[in-house]
This record gives structure tokens, sequence and C-alpha cells, in this order.
């Protein structure tokens, strides 16, 4: 009998159906499973350094529209879309040899594929900014750049957003579709058990559908049964990136992706100055409050033109630092987060933007010893061990 679990349920009825789901209902000799709840959390999302990586579109390859519904293109990695090619093509050669019966898996329909990480990612941080300052009556308040700012960090540091490229793609706000490397064959909610396991696992050709998934390198996620990951660990997926000059695993991560902490600031710099522009539609220019020398206050006007002269690089790398340790939740005082910018900023001016970056890289890294795949039991010990400390500190502009 096919488990019943559903998001809407209460936890305790939840989590006894998704136990049945895992340790009853779904078979246990499938050997080629990953697990995006609560094993694989960050599969195609960081490298073997444990850096957060963004795919580089300009890699994507157009999956065999034959195989897929005529009105829409869908893209995959170009090693991960020739190894689909060739799978569809052993399921097609099985259906005209009549070794498979039609099913919801013949004929294969691809429902999703490859997004765009970077829109996808924009798109995403701008509602988060909607839901942080339309709702707060901040219109009238905020009147120069400092003040957006600084109730910008307020919030950072009182909710829980995650604003950056490396914050969303190591936390699940970010879908696996951004790694190139993901294929789905159907559009069922993955968070209700009885119709994937009705259509999928009880399908007459899916014990057919699993060893051929296999056999070209690709897992099949255990709670989408209809999900198809490229395996990157493999000798057939070592051959395939070799047609792209990619010689290693190592290769395709610093040629198909891009590491997120060298962009990140000047990305969140950007869409901070877009959205307060828009925000502030009726002041065509950026204002900024000085003090002068009788201590009296006046506004200066700028242009964005003349912006640099201002708020130039370093400005945006220690906001960035700021609010990284803040989606990070890394729990310091005062004392200690001054001590650390002092550090971050010596840094930057001895060696540079990319060794401050590669500073603040590793000082918010939450894994550094935890393999690529962090599983659950270390996300809990992560997010544990920094509860117990206490994190008080601001930062102001």
């Amino acid at each position: 009998m096919a488990t019943i679990a559903k998001n809407n349920q209460k936890s305790i009825e939840q989590f006894i159906y998704r136990k049945q789901y895992d340790l009853v209902y779904y078979p246990k000799d499938y050997t080629n499973i990953i697990n995006f709840w609560n094993q694989s959390l960050l599969y195609g999302k960081i490298d073997n350094n444990q850096d957060a990586i963004m795919l580089d579109t300009a890699n994507l390859k157009l999956l065999k529209t034959n195989t897929i519904t005529q009105n829409k293109q869908f893209y995959a990695l170009s090693f991960v879309a020739d190894a689909f090619n060739e799978f569809i093509v052993e399921v097609q050669r099985a259906d005209q040899a009549r070794v498979i019966p039609k099913s919801k898996l013949n004929p294969i329909k691809v429902t999703k594929a490859s997004i765009v990480p970077q829109t996808n990612y924009k798109d995403t941080i701008n509602k988060f900014f909607d839901s942080v300052f339309s709702k707060n009556k901040l219109r009238n308040q905020i009147t120069n750049l400092n003040d957006f700012l600084n109730e910008f960090c307020f919030f950072m540091m009182n909710t829980s957003l995650y604003v950056t490229q490396t914050a969303f793609i190591t936390n699940n706000i970010s879908s696996p579709t951004i790694t190139g490397l993901v294929i789905e064959l159907s559009d069922l909610k993955h968070d209700e058990d009885e119709p994937k396991a009705i259509n999928y696992l009880e399908d007459p050709n899916y014990q057919f559908f699993i060893n051929t998934a296999e056999k070209y390198s690709f897992f099949v996620d255990k709670n989408a049964p209809w999900r198809m990951v490229f395996n990157l660990g493999t000798s057939y997926a070592l051959q395939k990136f070799k047609n792209y000059n990619f010689n290693s695993l190592d290769e395709v991560f610093a040629n198909a992706y891009k590491p997120t902490y060298l962009t990140d600031w000047k990305i969140l710099r950007d869409l901070l100055l877009q959205y307060y522009t828009d925000y502030v539609l009726v002041k065509p220019k950026i204002q900024i409050v000085e003090l002068c020398g009788n201590d009296s206050i006046t506004q200066k006007t700028i242009t964005k033109e003349n912006l640099d002269n201002v708020y130039g690089d370093l400005f945006w790398i220690k906001l960035y630092y700021y609010v990284r340790l803040r989606e990070e939740d890394i729990r310091i005082n005062q004392n200690e987060f001054e001590n650390r910018m002092r550090k971050m900023v010596s840094i930057y001016n001895v060696g540079g933007e990319m060794e401050a970056l590669k500073y603040i890289n590793k000082d918010t890294k939450p894994f550094l010893d935890g393999g690529t795949n962090p599983s659950y039991a270390q996300v809990i010990e992560v997010h544990k061990n920094k509860k117990a400390r206490t994190s008080n500190f601001i930062y102001k502009f």
C-alpha cells in the first residue's frame, strides 16, 4: 500500500509516513539513488573545496527535441545532455523492440531541466527586498543611501535573510535544477508520497528506467523518482568530460562553474543600488549626509556616475563581509566582529581584493571538513554550535 505523507499533515503523522516511504515502501535494491532532502544537500552546488559555485550557462546544451514536448526547449550541461540523449536512444530502442510497454516512463517526456541560476537568484532576492521594505512603511524614513543600507543591515541582524549568491546556493531556497545536472520527467509535487509511489515506483518500466539511468551515469532522486541527476563520479562521466576538454572533476568545477565568493560583493552592490533607485523613484539622485566643520548637517547629492568616489570597493566588501557573517549566523560579539573586520581590511590593503575575498570566504564557510555533500546530521550540528554562542554585533554606516 502506498504511503500518504503530505506537507500539510501534523508533524508526527508526516514523520511516520515519511519514514514508511523511506524504509519500507521504497525498494532497497536500487543503488544509484540520490537524496536531496537529508543527504546530498549541496550536490552540484559546491566544489571539492566546499566553495559555492554557480553554473556558467555558456556550457549548457539543448536536449534532443524529439524527446520532449514541441513547444518548449530544455537544456542541461553539455556532457549531461549527451548522456541523456544516449539514454533516450536506448529507451526508444527498447520501445521499438517491445521490451517495455507504454507507461508514464515510455515515452520519456521532459518537464523541467536546467534553469538560469543568475536569473533565479536575482528574482528571489528582489522578492526578499520587497518583503523587507514594502511591508514596513519605510518609504518616508529613507532619505538617502546610508539610511537604506542601515535599514538593510538592521533586517540582516534580526531576520533570516539569504541575499548573496553563496547563501542562495547553499540553502534550500535554491532548486537543484540550477546545477545543470538535473532533468525531471514529471510535474508531480515532491511532498506527496502516494502519487509518486503509484505513478512511478509501481510503473511497469521503473526497474528498466532506473537500471538504464545508472548505465548512463544518472542517479534517480529517491523523493522524486522521476528526477534524474547526473553522477559526476563515474568512469562514464569522465569519458563525457573529456569530450569537452575537461580531464577531471576539478576541471569541470573550474570551467563549467564559477565560485560565487569572487563576484558576490559586486552583484550584491548592484542589486542593492538598483533596488534603492527603484524604491525611491521620486529621488532620481543618490543623497548622502555629511557632517560639516561647525557640526551642522548638510545633504550632498551625487549622481550614480560619481558613486564610486564616495562608496568605493572596500566599502561594499566590508558590507558584504557583514552580510556573510549574518547569513551564516556566526555568533560573535561586537569586539570580535570589529577585530575580524580590521583584519580583513588589513588583508585588503596589503594583498588586494582577491586575498580579502578569500579570507571572507574561509571565515564564513560552514563546512570546512564535511565533504562535498554534508549530511543532515552535519547541518544540524553546525546550527547547534551556532546557537550555543552569543551574537550581538552591529554594523552601521
